[in-house]
Formats: structure tokens, sequence, C-alpha cells
């Protein structure tokens, strides 16, 4: 397979690569302000706020799963 090396084909590439790495950089601006993190496998980790509810609560009277609150007793 030949690659076109033309000067109008490199500036074609060259442009998308721009507007790739510009894409790129606004989406991990927008996955910061959205508090997502990365963890140091380097994958995207979204923290599960029913899980987190759910571990620290073992004991307690309230867990959160998604949007819905239970109330229950420890046992």
């Amino acid at each position: 397979m030949k690659v076109d090396m033309s000067a109008h084909a490199v500036t074609v590439r060259l442009e998308r690569l721009s507007q790739l790495r510009a894409l790129c950089l606004s989406l991990a601006a927008a996955g910061r302000r959205a508090g997502l993190a990365r963890d140091p496998a380097g994958t995207t980790a979204q923290p599960d706020a029913g899980q987190q509810a759910a571990d620290t609560t073992q004991t307690g009277s309230t867990r959160s799963q998604g949007s819905a609150t239970v109330r229950g007793t420890s046992g």
C-alpha cells in the first residue's frame, strides 16, 4: 500500500492530527471537570458512589444504592 506523500496530502493529515489532539485535550479537561481521575494503572476510574457508601456504612443505618437510599438495620 502506498502512502500519498504529496504536499496537499501531508497537510491534510497534519490538520486532522491537530484536530484530534485538540479533541483529546478537550475531552481530558472535561473529564477532570467531571471528577474523573486516572488510577496508577493508567485507566480512567470513576468512583461508584453507591458502592462507596455501602462499604462505609456496613454497620449503619443508611446505605446508597445508585440514586435510591435504603434504610436498614445492622445484623
